[in-house]
């Protein structure tokens, strides 16, 4: 074995012994329009997504055409309307 192989090999070893606590950072989007039960579209609704095990939320207005976006949500987010107003069923569909 060469010294320039030996010293690779032991870089090598070196390395794995190092602990490495990178965790991947996943993210992604929750989008959709917010309807009511006749499929009629509701603008103005708070939409607010709860990331879980984080006790943090996150909120989006849905505009003219019920549509809204929560841009960077972490994986087990999710999303519920807060504010229908008047109208008492409502769901968000993405």
């Amino acid at each position: 074995m060469t010294k320039r192989s030996a010293i690779l090999l032991g870089l090598f070893l070196v390395a794995l012994g190092i602990p490495l606590n990178l965790q991947a950072q996943v993210a992604g989007t929750i989008s959709g329009y917010v309807r009511d039960e006749s499929g009629a579209v509701m603008p103005g609704v708070d939409v607010r997504a709860t990331m879980v095990g984080q006790q943090t939320t996150r909120s989006a207005v849905s505009d003219e055409t019920g549509f809204f976006n929560l841009l960077a949500m972490p994986r087990g987010a999710r999303a519920t309307p807060r504010s229908c107003g008047v109208r008492a069923a409502c769901t968000a569909s993405s």
